[in-house]
């Protein structure tokens, strides 16, 4: 198999070679990996492929492993699977939060969309509802939920990057007027080193925006 056809199947690779480590029943990664490629049967049946050679050969390469195994251990009482910015979009709703502006970025506007599919939320004291709103551009977004904060309502908005970069002169009056307003601010994940430097990226990326982010208003 050529270095193209391995490079997409890194991730599984690794996983093969940790958990072979571990000791861990490698048939539960495989349901791991066959639900996370459900619909794409040939894609999982090659990841699968390339799972148990990893492990066959970490098996084979490293037999005393780290010295200790990972065991199955059921769940103690019922959990929830989420991701980020769901759990970041319940969290506002249990913190009282009445109202959500934004503009859709990535990957800030995924927390919006889940909101606005949950507007009405079943809450211990009754029912709990939240207003979201598309504003036309960032700017607009900023200064609407410090409108909203002014009115007496829990506002919010979330971002990234760029979109935080023109959000900087409404959250700056904010701060002067001691408005109390929520800006989530979404990180992007790294990119290969030939598009760097970018906005809104890992330590590897634009050292600007991590000033931006850290101290707005004041760069």
């Amino acid at each position: 198999m050529g270095l193209t056809r391995v490079m997409p199947m890194l991730n599984v690779l690794s996983i093969g070679i940790s958990f072979s480590l571990l000791r861990y029943d490698i048939s539960l990664v495989e349901k791991a990996v066959m639900s996370t490629f459900s619909s794409r049967p040939k894609i999982a049946e090659m990841n699968i492929l390339a799972l148990r050679e990893a492990y066959k050969y970490a098996e084979k390469a490293f037999p005393e492993g780290l010295g200790f195994s990972l065991e199955k251990v059921g769940p103690s009482e019922e959990r929830i699977l989420l991701q980020d910015h769901q759990a970041i979009a319940l969290g506002k709703i249990l913190g009282g939060c009445r109202m959500q502006i934004y503009y859709p970025i990535t990957p800030a506007g995924d927390e919006s969309w889940f909101l606005e599919s949950h507007e009405v939320f079943k809450t211990i004291d009754g029912e709990g509802s939240i207003l979201v709103l598309q504003a036309e551009d960032e700017l607009a977004a900023i200064n609407i939920a410090n409108g909203a904060v002014l009115a007496g309502a829990r506002a919010a908005t979330s971002t990234s990057g760029p979109g935080f970069s023109l959000m900087v002169e409404g959250l700056g009056w904010a701060g002067n007027n001691e408005v109390p307003v929520v800006i989530t601010y979404y990180q992007r994940g790294p990119l290969p080193r030939a598009f760097q430097p970018a906005t809104s990226r890992t330590t590897s990326g634009s050292r600007s925006m991590q000033d931006m982010r850290s101290s707005p208003g004041s760069c």
